[in-house]
C-alpha cells in the first residue's frame, strides 16, 4: 500500500461513526472498500505501517510547518509553438 492510501483510510476512520480504528478496517474498509484498494494489508501489518508513517502523520498535523523553498527558473514556463 501506498502512504497516501494509508493516510486516506485514517482520514476516513476520523469521519466516520466508529470509535476505534480496528473494527472501522475490519468491518468496514474490508467489507466495502477492497476494490478501491486492491494491495490491503491485514490488520497486522497495517499496525506496523502505521508506525513506520508516525512521522508523515505527525508533519501533517502540525500547525506550523517549515515552507519549502521552491525556486523555478524562467525556461521552465516558456511556450514553444
Amino acid at each position: 500500500m501506498y502512504p497516501s492510501e494509508i493516510m486516506t483510510i485514517l482520514i476516513l476512520f476520523h469521519l466516520s461513526h466508529y470509535r476505534d480504528f480496528k473494527n472501522f478496517y475490519l468491518e468496514h474498509i474490508w467489507k466495502y472498500h477492497h476494490n478501491d484498494f486492491p494491495t490491503l494489508l491485514s490488520y497486522p501489518r497495517l499496525v506496523i505501517m502505521l508506525t513506520v508513517l508516525g512521522g508523515l502523520i505527525t508533519y501533517c498535523l502540525k500547525w506550523k510547518k517549515p515552507s519549502l523553498k521552491v525556486f523555478y527558473s524562467e525556461d521552465d514556463f516558456s511556450v514553444t509553438a
